[in-house]
């Protein structure tokens, strides 16, 4: 009986060891960028990861918060995933502590203004209030030669909101998720135009981490272009117009 026992003890400790070896956790940390991510259990890339979650062992854990504190808990090793990165266009000190995968979605930067918008990426810094959301002001800033001190930082949303109010001069974020808020808040008379450069969306792991290869190689299973298909809608509209 005593065996027994023993044996029974060693079975189940073998079958919690196989427990994490087989079901791994990712701890994610996320920001908000609707259609893309809107909280965590909704979004393309939110979806993106389900799928993988059908397809292999692992698992993740989501959390929503700001991509300036996401960025910070990676590098302290708190969280194993964030984004959306801005494509190999982060700074030198994120790219000491993190690496991105090899997947990314091409996104559009637009301006938003109250009017129609005729104006060139260096004559942004004649704008006095430029809104953008956090954490997104100094990578702006260095990517257009603005002064941080022209920038407005808080959430879409209440940016978005007091460009139509004529409480900031204009707004400055991805096509997608502006363009969603604009139309989810119901606010009229906002036009857009595209600025020139490239700026695609990742997602970043720490330095060294084996979670790159096996995470690259889950997402080839996928079907990214079925996928983020209603999302690629945005990249195919008019470089500049208004926001219908």
């Amino acid at each position: 009986m005593y065996y027994i026992k023993i044996l029974f003890k060693i079975i189940i400790l073998l079958f919690f060891i196989n427990f994490k070896i087989y079901c791994l956790e990712i701890k994610v940390g996320l920001e908000t960028m609707p259609p893309l991510i809107i909280d965590e259990n909704s979004g393309y890339t939110v979806k993106l990861l389900k799928e993988i979650e059908k397809k292999s062992n692992l698992k993740f854990d989501i959390q929503i918060m700001t991509y300036s504190r996401a960025s910070e808990e990676l590098k302290k090793g708190r969280l194993d995933l964030i984004g959306h990165t801005p494509k190999n266009k982060e700074t030198k000190e994120f790219y000491s502590f993190a690496q991105e995968l090899d997947f990314y979605i091409p996104t559009c930067l637009d301006l938003y203004m109250t009017k129609p918008i005729n104006i060139k990426n260096n004559e942004l810094k004649k704008i006095s209030i430029i809104g953008t959301p956090l954490g997104n002001k100094e990578f702006f800033g260095n990517m257009f030669d603005i002064s941080i001190k022209n920038f407005k930082e808080g959430s879409i949303e209440n940016l978005l909101k007091m460009l139509s109010a004529g409480r900031i001069d204009a707004f400055l974020f991805e096509r997608a998720s502006s363009m969603t808020t604009v139309k989810n808040l119901k606010l009229k008379n906002i036009y857009y135009t595209l600025l020139d450069g490239d700026l695609d969306a990742s997602l970043a792991v720490k330095n060294g981490s084996i979670l790159k290869k096996r995470l690259d190689e889950e997402i080839k299973k996928i079907n990214l272009n079925e996928l983020f298909k209603d999302y690629y809608k945005f990249t195919n509209l008019p470089k500049k117009g208004y926001v219908k």
